[in-house]
């Protein structure tokens, strides 16, 4: 059996009343671990020391993709998707690595905080998503409704006869406070089950994965519901409304092309939107490949900011060296962030796997064209250079393009999508520039 998580919180305890020959036990943070171990009750300290446990401290996800044995059992016991540290244990990425090393007949079990009564249109929005992403890696799939709905799945039938599963749990003689065959029976066969389980096939549910975190956008609604009431009923705006965004950031460059003054502030607030834009994107994913996002912030965000330093400087240099030539050298740096845009959609659609020192030379990289068409615009040319507006262009553009990548376009969209857009907006850009 394999725990992924939650080793401190009882799993481990009641998995070995099982007896099983093996227990392999995973957990990220073994900080935390060593902290809560004096404040463990005796029984499960107690468990957490038999000889069939294996305790290793990584990520489990990385844990999923390297190793080779597989597990009759992979017990999922990380808190609910409410941030991007935790939503990785809710995606089709994550449920295909734990799919690869499942025994023939293996079984995952996850669990969802709920109502036993009523779902909510926020819980059922979550649940589905990580339901449908459960059916795009399983052949079956069956939750069991409660305070918390547990949801099993396995690529081959799961049993749902309460008589079978009920004389199973006598045969192995294990005591219990509340599962019972009697408990398992309600569970299996009460009409809410039944009434669930049509629910969340009728839905139509989005899968949420890596790229498209669709457990975000609920998250966001279920915290801002503790605050304004209308705000789970109300949702976010749809695909319609960020698309209107995308389309009136698109009529703001057209519309600027076509005229002789205020380009140049134009063009240096839409390369900031798109780096940012790029930048939001690059350290969810980060964050949903790696885990630690907290950990390698630091070197992220200076390897962007080491670009801006680079690109301005040595754009510069070459610019001035260029001579005549120079008026046409800011479609150069627009064009890199149009292909560094098109790249990072082209990556997130194949699903390729990205590590630290990959997603900071992307931002290096980011950070090097920004700063290089702010160096191109702020030169003499035909029309007066204002530094001043450049600056607040610069600040104003960046801070809407985090705003509407982290609150909108990834929430909704996703980040593939939210690449391929910013990719389209700085190919626009280009009218600024020609």
């Amino acid at each position: 059996m394999l725990v992924l998580e939650g080793a401190g919180s009882g799993l481990v305890r009641e998995v070995l009343k099982h007896r099983p020959s093996r227990v392999v036990g995973v957990l990220m943070n073994e900080a935390s671990y060593r902290a809560i171990w004096p404040r463990l009750p005796e029984d499960e300290r107690a468990a957490l020391a038999v000889p069939e446990l294996e305790l290793r401290f990584e990520d489990p996800r990385a844990f999923l993709l390297r190793g080779v044995d597989r597990f009759d059992l992979i017990l999922v016991g990380a808190p609910e998707p409410s941030s991007g540290q935790t939503n990785r244990f809710y995606t089709v990425e994550f449920f295909r690595r734990c799919a690869a090393r499942l025994a023939p007949g293996g079984v995952l079990a996850l669990r969802l905080p709920s109502s036993e009564n009523f779902w909510t249109p926020g819980q059922l929005l979550r649940n589905g998503a990580v339901h449908a992403a459960l059916r795009t890696v399983f052949e079956d799939v069956l939750v069991l409704p409660g305070t918390s709905d547990v949801m099993l799945a396995s690529r081959s039938s799961l049993e749902r006869d309460p008589g079978i599963l009920g004389a199973r749990l006598k045969a192995r003689g294990i005591t219990t406070r509340e599962v019972t065959p009697e408990y398992l029976r309600y569970l299996l066969t009460n009409d809410r089950a039944a009434a669930i389980e049509r629910q969340l096939e009728d839905m139509g549910a989005l899968a949420n994965t890596d790229a498209r975190p669709v457990c975000y956008e609920q998250t966001a609604l279920n915290w801002l519901g503790r605050m304004m009431g209308g705000a789970q009923q109300a949702g976010l705006p749809g695909r319609p409304a960020s698309a209107w965004a995308m389309a009136g950031i698109a009529a703001i460059l057209l519309g600027t092309a076509a005229l002789r003054r205020g380009r140049r502030v134009v063009l240096v607030g839409s390369a900031s939107m798109v780096g940012m834009m790029l930048e939001a994107v690059v350290l969810l994913r980060y964050q949903a490949e790696a885990g630690a996002l907290y950990r390698d912030i630091g070197l992220l965000l200076t390897s962007f900011m080491a670009g801006l330093s680079i690109g301005a400087a040595v754009f510069d240099r070459a610019r001035t060296r260029a001579g005549p030539a120079r008026r046409w050298w800011g479609a150069i740096p627009v064009a890199g962030l149009a292909l560094l845009a098109a790249g990072l959609a082209a990556s997130i659609g194949a699903s390729q796997v990205t590590g630290l020192w990959t997603s900071s030379a992307f931002l290096l990289a980011t950070g090097a064209t920004v700063a290089a068409v702010f160096a191109a615009t702020s030169q003499p040319g035909t029309d007066e250079v204002d530094i001043g507006a450049l600056y607040a262009a610069d600040l104003v553009g960046g801070c809407a393009g985090s705003l509407l990548a982290v609150g909108l376009f990834v929430l909704v969209l996703g980040m593939e999508a939210t690449a391929a857009g910013a990719a389209g907006l700085a190919v626009l850009s280009l009218l600024l520039v020609l």
